[in-house]
């Protein structure tokens, strides 16, 4: 006989470790106590030695993705002999908050099988309850407000256990044996309706009517309010988009099953296991049919289709069949958690004048369990074998990313102002806040305050080290310069402060997910950064020491004298017309060939490009693919960020069939870097265009003219410097076409191409490459 105490770290709270441990210990006549320790699971346990060794391999077999105890996932096992323990049999024991050096506490995971089955079974007690749970399912994070993860440190201690939920609560083997969001209908959360006429006496059976009847309804989920809506039902549609001034951007759909999704989009085995996944994130997928409202999917090819992932959405979908399902805040906003605050949104029974009023929702499903931290879908694409994410959110934060090496310091990191994501640092994790939004907004920026301090709250983290975005403007820079200007961070302790160039960043977190060493090409492409020589960078070759976390910009798309501020961004004639204006000066194109010389809306930016002012150098693939698309005279305006290049996208992958045409991309070498001449290949768009050339062949010319010169670069940058690692990453690299292309160009030769498949591309990704720079 031994007695060991076994310290296990990973995501073991909230996933019913515990019971599981203690029946384990049971069939192993192993006897002792588990319990919680902050955010890690404490064993002591005595018995056989063979046992002991029997109890650590199944321990060490919940892997990630896991069937014996899906959730869990064991990153690492310490043991230590101890004296015998005096006991009879293994208990499950009062945590204790004792501050251990990481803590793992577990996202927010869907509906299990074993709770849908109960929720739709008339014989059972919690038939149609819409909050329940067990030890493998239902909300974590959203709801905790300290470790370790036990129901008095979560919104759910306002819910005493009626005696059938205490005795589920103690029964050995009882699936919600120390269940901490166990509930029922007689002890658990309540569903209650707003609306302006009435007060439902059945708030989900008028929920069900109103959305038969084609109205919009506000609907509190795990991690805050979504807006449904049926997705046949066109003006339900447009009220929406009025209601959120999103004028073209698509919905993501939610579906009852697969089944309902195969009906209508193709979906591959990885996007089917995506799709069931206890994270149950939105996976944009290929529509095969057009069934639902134009208002929902617009001119994209693509849905955001996603599965029901707590058990209110279940029951809506049951009743309902496929929801839209769009998270109730306005662009750029963060989630709403807060009931007054979706009230604010309900419509008014009649306008001044008597008529029936249209501007807002018809109803709001609320529940009155607490959310502390709201949490927005997550957002996924595939590609090949690679899952890419867009929004990394819940049922996978606060999971954090392992890192090769260890941080010398605890370390905060700001991220950017768009897609708002912070992170914190300790020892080899990197711990990724969710999504806020854009920082310009007040809301979304107190949100992030909060935020972080909900996250040292519950990791008890304590920086040492502040790094953050090198954009003078950025808001989420001068959040972390005001810390270290202060000489103290947060929480009173000195904190060395560090700036990070944007692109730079991006490509570390490609080099940080997939641990790599020595000398890495980096291949950053997306809207905007501040470079190092003050001008606009995002069309990036960087060579990047990973050792010594130095980069040299080796290449780039040309830098375009540009105007116009904030609304180049959204304006894609603005880039269209500097990019015209810059082949003008080189003398590719005559005045009387462009377009928009004579056109009257141009002249303040003519002005400003003739007169070089308020104008700056900009190399940004982003907008060169805005430029492309106005040229192509397929979209003229970001209504959404990305919207342009995603139309261009679209128009690419109609074209069918072997190019009759082939636009050629000069690369010239200018003081020995790899310029690509972008306004040369606008002028040669303009030519095919005006000669008669289809534009979805001209779009698909593009991607393979962008694609070879960007391959051509890698490979002329990695001969030279003996490079065989090349890392793909920003916003732009979600366009799967100009991935595929560069794949392909690439998969023959000595190199090796990795993109982000942790955090996504875009500047929700950055947070983490600021980390890793600091190693």
């Amino acid at each position: 006989m031994s007695s060991k105490k076994i310290t296990v770290y990973g995501l073991v709270q909230g996933v019913g470790f515990r019971p599981f441990v203690a029946e384990l210990c049971k069939e192993l006549n192993i006897t002792g106590t588990v319990k919680n320790t902050g955010g890690i699971v404490t064993i002591e346990a005595s018995g056989e030695d063979s046992s002991l060794v029997l109890l650590r391999q199944k321990l060490e077999s919940l892997t990630a993705n896991n069937q014996i105890l899906p959730g869990s996932r064991v990153d690492e096992i310490e043991e230590v002999e101890i004296d015998n323990l005096n006991a009879s049999k293994m208990r499950i024991v009062e945590s204790s908050d004792l501050e251990e050096e990481i803590r793992f506490l577990p996202p927010d995971i869907a509906t299990c099988p074993r709770c849908e089955k109960e929720l739709l079974d008339p014989a059972n007690r919690r038939y149609r309850y819409p909050f329940i749970s067990c030890f493998s399912c239902g909300p974590r994070y959203t709801i905790m407000d300290a470790v370790p993860y036990d129901r008095e440190h979560t919104t759910m201690k306002a819910f005493p256990l009626c005696g059938d939920c205490e005795s589920d609560y103690e029964e050995f083997g009882n699936p919600r044996h120390f269940a901490q969001t166990i509930a029922c209908e007689k002890c658990g959360p309540k569903l209650f309706a707003y609306e302006v006429d009435q007060v439902p006496e059945d708030p989900l059976a008028r929920a069900v009517q109103v959305l038969r009847d084609g109205g919009l309804v506000a609907i509190k989920d795990i991690g805050g309010y979504h807006i449904a809506f049926d997705p046949y039902n066109e003006e339900a549609a447009q009220r929406l988009r009025a209601l959120k001034h999103r004028e073209r951007k698509p919905f993501a759909v939610m579906f009852p099953d697969m089944d309902s999704i195969r009906a209508m989009c193709e979906a591959n085995e990885k996007e089917e296991e995506l799709l069931t996944s206890e994270a149950r994130p939105i996976v944009l997928l290929r529509r095969s049919v057009d069934s639902f409202a134009p208002g929902v999917c617009g001119t994209s090819d693509n849905i955001g289709a996603m599965l029901p992932c707590n058990p209110l959405q279940i029951l809506l979908l049951k009743e309902c069949g496929p929801l839209v399902m769009t998270s109730a805040n306005r662009g750029g906003e963060p989630m709403i958690i807060d009931d007054d605050k979706m009230c604010e949104m309900l419509k008014t029974s009649h306008t001044k004048d008597g008529d029936e009023d249209n501007d807002g929702i018809d109803l709001v499903l609320a529940n009155d369990r607490e959310i502390l931290q709201g949490l927005d879908d997550s957002v996924c694409q595939v590609f090949g074998d690679k899952v890419q994410f867009i929004r990394r959110a819940r049922g996978y934060v606060p999971t954090p990313i392992i890192l090769k090496n260890e941080l010398s310091k605890e370390t905060f990191a700001a991220g950017g102002d768009l897609k708002s994501v912070f992170a914190f640092g300790k020892k080899r994790f990197a711990y990724l806040s969710g999504h806020y939004g854009d920082l310009e907004e007040y809301a979304a920026y107190l949100a992030m305050q909060n935020g972080v301090k909900h996250f040292k709250d519950l990791f008890g983290f304590h920086e040492e080290q502040i790094v953050y975005d090198m954009h003078p403007s950025y808001a989420s820079s001068k959040y972390a310069k005001k810390l270290i200007n202060n000489n103290t961070s947060s929480d009173g302790i000195n904190a060395d402060g560090k700036a990070i160039q944007h692109h730079h960043a991006h490509v570390a977190s490609v080099i940080a997910e997939h641990g790599l060493e020595g000398k890495v090409l980096g291949v950053a492409f997306d809207g905007t950064g501040y470079g190092t020589d003050g001008t606009i960078w995002g069309g990036e070759f960087l060579l990047c020491d990973v050792k010594g976390g130095t980069f040299e910009r080796v290449g780039h798309l040309k830098s375009v004298e540009m105007t116009g501020g904030d609304a180049m961004a959204k304006n894609a004639d603005i880039p269209a017309m500097c990019y015209l204006y810059e082949a003008e000066q080189n003398g590719y194109l005559n005045p009387e060939d462009n377009p928009y010389s004579a056109a009257s809306k141009t002249n303040v930016i003519v002005a400003s490009l003739d007169n070089h002012i308020n104008t700056v150098k900009n190399s940004s693939a982003g907008r060169l693919f805005d430029a492309v698309a106005a040229v192509l005279d397929l979209c003229h305006e970001n209504s959404y960020e990305g919207e342009c290049p995603n139309v261009l996208q679209t128009a690419a992958e109609h074209f069918d069939g072997e190019l009759h045409m082939k636009i050629e991309l000069p690369i010239r070498i200018v003081d020995g870097k790899h310029i690509a001449d972008t306004p040369y290949l606008i002028k040669e768009i303009l030519r095919e265009k005006q000669n008669g050339t289809p534009v979805e062949e001209l779009a698909y010319a593009f991607h393979v003219s962008l694609t070879e010169a960007t391959s051509k670069i890698i490979q002329e940058v990695c001969t030279r410097e003996n490079v065989t690692q090349v890392a793909l990453s920003g916003g732009t690299f979600y366009n799967r076409l100009l991935l595929r292309e560069i794949f392909k160009r690439l998969e023959n030769t000595s190199i090796k191409t990795f993109i982000n498949e942790q955090v996504p591309s875009g500047d929700g990704g950055l947070a983490l490459g600021q980390l890793f720079l600091t190693l």
